[in-house]
């Protein structure tokens, strides 16, 4: 059952990495998607193949493809391929989801309670951070983090836990009744805890959606606008001040995007490739909290909003298969809702409604389809739907045990191709952690041992988008090998072409093998990316250009 993945990868982090959740669980997903496809494949029970005629599956085959095809404009094909992996993995674990929770009588109700039972020992684990009491050796950037390393993701992981407590307050009574409304509590408190904005914005629009549909032309419909536009109020009120700087930040992110767009509108930049771009349009400065109110530059890794990040990564088309989506689920819950029989199958869609509509929001302000359990919560809500969905409006059914298994065999194959790739990955991060901490000390032999090890034909950058090859030249150039250090520029110049360090270090080596047009060249580059980078301009002024 899919009920393994929720006890596992939530759960899983790594302080060997830099990315202590991302590629661990990377690698966890494509073995247990393997595992549970090789279960599927050679079970007893003849399986019903129609589930792939369903508008979802064609609609997520075409964005894969558009996605490829967008490959082609990748200036850094190494992680262009990994962001269609990820995808390919959506895929997948939504086609196993839906088949096996489709052929167990109460698999929603067993996905319900193990949903239930996940949410509840996050929140616990973030309470327990947030007072200090336990789990303070797991590696994140704040107080309260679960095993998500960041505040934000996780409460947008709990919100994607809340479609099944909610409806499993309503389906179930005794112990599974109390577990549901203890974890309704605890989750509820630690998202207040997080202040994370946009999953309160996300909480309070969904809310506001489902209450306008669950009780439209009663009078009681207004009683909970009413309440909930009081809710936007007191959140309004208790963060606007906070969240101004954040939002402005995001504005200069989304125009920057927009320029990006304007510039590639058919097939995008490439999937990947928007970390790489976007210090092609301009720098954007951060004030920081200092008494002089010093400005520094920050690079961004996403535009903090996936709809502008899957538009400018794979154009229009892309963008409209990835609409289409949602789209095609919203269909299946309202044609849920309008043959529900009874009260349980309309709460049941009305939950997965706030799901929905709830993850569609908070990815609006943040970046929840990077990270690998908001994937697998959001594949299991949809399985859920498309199952149901599936047992109740039924098709011709397809039980060419022949054609299944040699479907199954491609996928098996893609999955073996993913294990490989994301164990290199890992393997490949640990080595650049190793070298980054051996840096910090000085120890460049060290360094060029680990960086040695680390870049591969997988993975060529870390998750700050710095080339490993800038590392390994840095190491060389300190040790005094121009003609290595400059090697190892000219190839981090290739993975990240406008890396202002890299553009100024490669201009730095040019210099000093006596090559003065070549370093005026990219001390130039640095400062288009960056007019007021200093290093570039005392370097400039070095070599007697302006």
């Amino acid at each position: 059952m899919p009920i393994l993945s929720l006890f596992i990868l939530p759960f899983l982090f790594s302080a060997s990495t830099i990315d202590p959740a991302l590629p661990p669980r990377f690698l966890a997903w494509s073995l247990l998607n393997f595992a549970l496809l090789i279960r599927i494949n050679f079970q007893e029970k003849q399986q019903d193949f129609s589930m792939m005629r369903r508008a979802v599956f064609p609609i997520l085959i075409c964005y894969i493809c558009i996605s490829l095809l967008s490959l082609t404009k990748a200036v850094n094909l190494v992680e262009g391929i990994f962001e269609c992996l990820k995808l390919f993995l959506f895929s997948a674990s939504l086609y196993i989801n839906s088949l096996l929770t489709d052929e167990r009588e109460h698999g929603i109700v067993i996905v319900t309670k193990a949903m239930t039972v996940t949410g509840m020992m996050q929140a616990v684990m973030g309470l327990c951070q947030y007072y200090g009491i336990a789990f303070m050796f797991i590696p994140g950037n704040f107080g309260i983090c679960g095993t998500m390393a960041h505040k934000n993701l996780f409460a947008s992981a709990l919100l994607l836990t809340l479609p099944f407590i909610l409806y499993g307050i309503s389906r179930f009574s005794g112990f599974w009744k109390i577990t549901a409304m203890m974890s309704l509590l605890l989750t509820g408190a630690a998202i207040v805890l997080s202040r994370t904005k946009s999953v309160w914005g996300a909480m309070i629009l969904a809310g506001t959606a489902v209450s306008f549909i669950a009780l439209r032309g009663r009078k009681r419909s207004i009683i909970a606008a009413m309440c909930l536009i009081l809710l936007a109020f007191l959140y309004y009120y208790t963060y606007s001040v906070s969240s101004f700087a954040s939002l402005n930040e995001r504005i200069l992110l989304w125009k920057k995007s927009f320029a990006m767009i304007k510039e590639n509108p058919l097939l995008g930049v490439g999937p990947g490739q928007w970390k790489i771009l976007l210090p092609k349009y301009g720098r954007i400065e951060k004030e920081l909290p200092e008494p002089d109110g010093t400005r520094s530059e920050v690079w961004f890794q996403r535009p903090h909003n996936d709809y502008i990040w899957v538009l400018s990564e794979t154009g229009i088309s892309g963008f409209i298969c990835y609409l289409s989506v949602f789209l095609t689920i919203f269909f299946y819950i309202f044609k849920l809702l309008s043959h529900a029989e009874n009260r349980d199958a309309k709460i049941f869609a009305l939950s997965m409604l706030f799901g929905i509509t709830g993850y569609m929001v908070n990815a609006f302000f943040c970046f929840p389809k990077e990270r690998i359990v908001h994937n697998v919560f959001l594949t299991l809500i949809m399985s859920c739907i498309l199952s149901e969905y599936h047992r109740k409006f039924k098709i011709n059914t397809i039980k060419n045990k022949l054609l299944f298994r040699n479907q199954n065999l491609i996928l098996l194959t893609l999955l073996i191709f993913c294990i490989v790739f994301s164990y290199a990955r890992l393997n490949a991060e640990i080595h650049v952690q190793r070298a980054l901490e051996a840096r910090k000390i000085g120890d460049w032999q060290r360094v060029l041992s680990e960086t040695a090890q680390a870049d591969s034909r997988c993975y060529n950058m870390d998750p700050a988008s710095t080339p490993v090859s800038f590392y390994r030249g840095v190491a060389n150039f300190s040790l005094g090998r121009m003609s290595a250090a400059l090697d190892d520029f000219k190839n981090a110049y290739q993975v990240h072409p406008y890396h202002i360090h890299v553009l100024n270090n490669l201009g730095t080596c040019y210099a000093l093998s006596g090559d003065n047009e070549k370093a005026a060249e990219f001390y130039r580059k640095a400062l288009a990316v960056s007019p007021q980078f200093r290093d570039a301009i005392v370097n400039l002024e070095k070599i007697g250009r302006k």
